[in-house]
């Protein structure tokens, strides 16, 4: 644990907290001018663009498989809609009502209202399978009339070199017919 404190005492607090400031200052003078029913919905899509961009770079390092599944999880968590819990039964994201069910403890809810997330990882996933299976076969496809053509130009080249000479036996043969004939 030592080398988490010498990592903590190293960082640059001040500059760090100078940065948060002036995005926190930027971002008020962002919404200042929204109506305040809107507020939400902007702070929910600017949070969720704001994740996908670092996601991005997370997702850069991982494996190419595994990054791409992440991708499909961030995005059907985002983005999955949902219904509000109040009377207005308004559309909001399906991961606020899974939160907000899980703090009530109400788990009953939490697995109904996650289970439209579970449908669009699921649909992702098989989204996913259909695109690699697609380009598997382009390249399986790619390959062959590359291998067809390189074929194709060493059968030419063939025909154009001198013909194959004898083999044995029709030396031998050739010989035989010239004695016959003598």
């Amino acid at each position: 644990m030592e080398w988490l404190k010498e990592f903590i005492k190293g960082l640059p607090l001040d500059d760090i907290s100078e940065v948060v400031a002036d995005v926190v200052a930027w971002w008020g003078e962002q919404v200042k001018d929204i109506p305040v029913n809107e507020l939400p919905l902007q702070v929910y899509v600017g949070g969720s663009l704001l994740v996908c961009i670092l996601w991005f770079f997370i997702a850069r390092v991982l494996p190419r498989p595994l990054g791409g599944m992440t991708w499909i999880v961030v995005i059907a968590v985002l983005f999955t809609p949902g219904t509000s819990l109040g009377d207005t039964a308004d559309i909001v994201p399906a991961c606020i009502a899974v939160a907000y069910a899980i703090l009530i403890k109400d788990y009953q809810g939490a697995i109904v209202h996650g289970l439209p997330i579970l449908l669009v990882i699921v649909a992702g996933f098989f989204l996913g399978f259909i695109w690699q299976l697609m380009r598997l076969l382009i390249f399986q496809n790619k390959q062959k009339k590359a291998e067809q053509k390189r074929l194709q130009q060493a059968s030419q080249q063939s025909t154009k070199r001198s013909p194959t000479p004898p083999s044995r036996l029709n030396k031998f043969r050739q010989k035989l017919q010239a004695r016959r004939k003598s």
